[in-house]
């Protein structure tokens, strides 16, 4: 995978690095994949200096949280399983469920399902939900978007101190 030469307060894709977080996708997608999605994660969430997600490794970590997703995603897939053996050499992606698990029953097989997606979710939430690397996303990309704590000083805001 061709490595992104580093901005100042910006995440480069490492291929290791990647492949170190989700071992499943090695000899599953290729390189060229990995980098086009990890493009898409990077117009979902601010990747430059001005980013509201501040901590590079909270931001490296939804980006290839989003990398993955997204890899799922334009798969039509919801899961990654490697090849069995020590080199991995290959793997697919296969169908399943993302959701809480509601029912189940033994003869003739069935389980219910509740997706993550119903509720009073947002747009943006819904759509992460559609599998479990975009959920791990929101989970940390949702404590950045309650805004910025302002410290207030000066007399004008003594009055509203409390005791």
């Amino acid at each position: 995978m061709p490595q992104q030469t580093p901005i100042a307060g910006s995440v480069a894709l490492e291929s290791n690095a990647f492949y170190a977080a989700f071992p499943a996708f090695k000899g599953v997608v290729s390189n060229e994949q990995v980098a086009i999605n990890f493009r898409r994660a990077e117009r979902f969430v601010d990747n430059t200096p001005a980013s509201i997600i501040s901590d590079m490794d909270d931001r490296q970590e939804v980006l290839y949280d989003l990398t993955a997703f997204y890899l799922v995603l334009v798969q039509n897939a919801v899961t990654a399983t490697p090849s069995a053996g020590e080199g991995r050499t290959g793997g697919t992606l296969e169908p399943g469920m993302v959701g809480s698990l509601t029912s189940a029953h033994e003869g003739s097989v069935g389980v219910g399902i509740q997706s993550l997606q119903s509720g009073n979710a947002s747009g943006t939430e819904k759509f992460l939900m559609q599998n479990q690397f975009g959920a791990m996303a929101w989970q940390i990309i949702q404590r950045y978007l309650h805004g910025p704590l302002y410290e207030t000083v000066g007399l004008a805001w003594d009055a509203y101190l409390w005791p």
